[in-house]
Parts: C-alpha cells; structure tokens; sequence
C-alpha cells in the first residue's frame, strides 16, 4: 500500500501528495479517473461489490507510485459513507478531490418505478452526494475540488433513464450551490456531463443490439464514442491548480451529441 511519487502539480500543504476518493472506482469510468489520478495523488479505491475489480485497479495505482487503499461501502447508508470517510482519513489524515461517480438505479420506465426504485436511486445518488460533500468539507484544505459525474439524462429523456435522469438533474443543481457554500475555502466544485462512454456497462447495455449502436454512434458528431480516459483527462484538468475559477458549472463531454439533438426515441424501439 506504500508508495512514492513527485511533487503534484498544484496549491499543496509543502510536497505531500495530494489525496483523491472517487467513488465507484473498480470499473469504468471511476477506474479511468482513479487510475490517472494516480500520477500525482494518493488514491482511495471505493466500490460496492465487486472487490476484485477495486484490488486490480489499486494495484493499478500503485503501479503508478501511489498509495492506495480498497474500501467498500454502500452508498445509500450514511454510515458506511462515514465509514469509507473514516478509513480515508485514517490512512491519510486529508482528502483533496472528491469525485463523485458512482450511481445505480433500476432502468425502467418512469411509470413503472415503484417507491423503492425511486428511494434506493435518490438515496444512492443524490443524498450521498450531501454527505460525502459534507463530511470532506469538514477537512477541506484550499485548492480542494468536488467533481460530480452526472450524465446527458439530466437534461435529455433517454429510455430507462427517468428516475436516474431526476438525480442526476438533482446532483447538477448541488454542484451550483456547494460551489457558492465552498468557495470562501478556496474549494471548486464542477459537475462533468458525459455522453455514451465506451465501457463495459455500455457494450452489455448494447449486446445484441448491433443496430441501436450505429443509430447512436450515427448521431454523434464525431462519429465515435467518448472514452473514459477522455473523461478522466479532464477530470485531471479540474484538479490543476490552472483550473481554480472553474467552478459551479456543468462541462458537456459527449462528443457533440447533445448540440445534434439525440436520437432517445428512435433509440427505445431499435432492435
């Protein structure tokens, strides 16, 4: 779990590394934040249940002159939230960056949510977001950054997305006010808006469905998806000392999809 590494690059305590927490960093879009995170910041691994994934990408991290350590923690209870912040500051004694990637949901129509689809989704998404925001300003040092990966079904209806479309919407208009309330600590908070990102989840949510792929894929401007190593360059960029003024703000990265309009309803009956 010890590593070493070179100065970071931005308003730090001396030349201690920074320290990061990206939730949901096992897989997909989390690892490729995490994994570049690595470069210049201590990490913290945080998944929910597949505790193989978070170990690989730990080592990922080490790999890359970090610490790192694996903690597991439901979202949706504030007291495992409180205890991933717990064992983070433990091993560290500080949090610099929060991102704030994880999300689950039930996709299905709205109409077809029940109450606990609703509540599990909200409570994983939105209210952890209070808490977590809550608990690292508690320990926020200045050149500190939240970042919240929220998605394009914040502001566009995609089939399934409705009840997570809602959070992520809720989680956008958290980051506007969490970046007024934390300014004054000299702390930044943005949201990132990702398109479809060429990931595991997307390719299962694809198999089979070969058409509905290039529909969407045709749709997009720059003919292909976005990676999630595009997202965690820029990510990367957030937590620059370059980027202190960006705050408050919702950044689109999507590959021009959403200035083309989308095709969500030709997508809900492609085969």
């Amino acid at each position: 779990m010890d590593g070493g590494g070179a100065a970071p690059d931005h308003e730090s305590v001396g030349a201690q590394r920074r320290v990061a927490l990206v939730t949901g960093s096992g897989r997909g879009i989390g690892r490729a934040v995490m994994t570049r995170l690595a470069v210049d910041h201590d990490v913290i691994v945080h998944y929910r249940r597949d505790r193989d994934a978070a170990e690989a990408a730990a080592e990922q991290a080490r790999s890359s002159g970090a610490r790192a350590i694996v903690v597991a923690a439901e979202l949706e209870d504030s007291v495992e939230i409180d205890r991933l912040m717990d064992a983070a500051l433990t091993e560290y004694g500080r949090i610099d960056v929060l991102v704030a990637n994880a999300a689950s949901t039930s996709f299905r129509p709205v109409l077809e949510a029940q109450t606990h689809h609703v509540t599990r989704t909200l409570n994983g998404v939105v209210t952890s977001l209070v808490h977590l925001a809550r608990r690292f300003a508690d320990h926020a040092l200045p050149g500190g950054r939240i970042i919240v990966i929220s998605g394009l079904d914040a502001r566009m209806a995609q089939p399934g997305h409705g009840v997570l479309g809602a959070a992520k919407a809720a989680v956008e208009s958290l980051t506007r006010s969490l970046a007024v309330e934390l300014a004054p600590r000299g702390v930044a908070v943005t949201a990132i808006e990702p398109g479809p990102v060429e990931t595991d989840s997307l390719a299962m949510y694809f198999e089979g469905r070969d058409a509905a792929r290039e529909l969407l894929i045709d749709h997009t401007p720059i003919g292909r998806f976005v990676t999630p190593e595009e997202i965690a360059e820029l990510v990367t960029f957030l937590c620059s000392r370059h980027a202190g003024a960006i705050t408050g703000t919702t950044i689109t990265i999507d590959g021009g999809i959403s200035a083309q309009g989308g095709p969500w309803r030709d997508l809900a009956v492609s085969p």
